[in-house]
């Protein structure tokens, strides 16, 4: 996994019934990406559901995928130090800093 835009996205733990679903997802994912075209609207959802929840709840939800993620293999430090320099330029120093912080936090999971 190269792309950081998928970095919580693809690798959720569904139980057998809903297994399908994260197939069919999956797919759709790899030929948006494939297309170079990002789910704006997924996008915009997830942004609204933070906003209202709180940074809290993003962090928390953040730290749970990575964990699920490091416990089945799919996610290395590597990976979350790739996705780190590449969004990190992109941010303010208050940002940055809060990043920074999960960032040694995530790295320890």
């Amino acid at each position: 996994m190269d792309d950081p835009r998928k970095l919580f996205y693809n690798n959720r733990v569904y139980d057998d019934k809903e297994q399908g679903e994260k197939q069919n997802s999956t797919r759709q994912t790899q030929r948006e990406s494939q297309q170079g075209g990002i789910d704006t609207k997924k996008l915009q959802q997830l942004a609204d559901k933070y906003t209202k929840e709180g940074e809290n709840k993003l962090v928390s939800d953040i730290i749970s995928n990575v964990i699920a993620q490091k416990a089945n293999g799919s996610l290395s430090n590597e990976q979350l130090m790739t996705f780190y320099k590449r969004v990190a330029p992109f941010m303010t120093s208050e940002q940055k800093s809060r990043l920074d912080g999960l960032m040694q936090e995530l790295l320890k999971l």
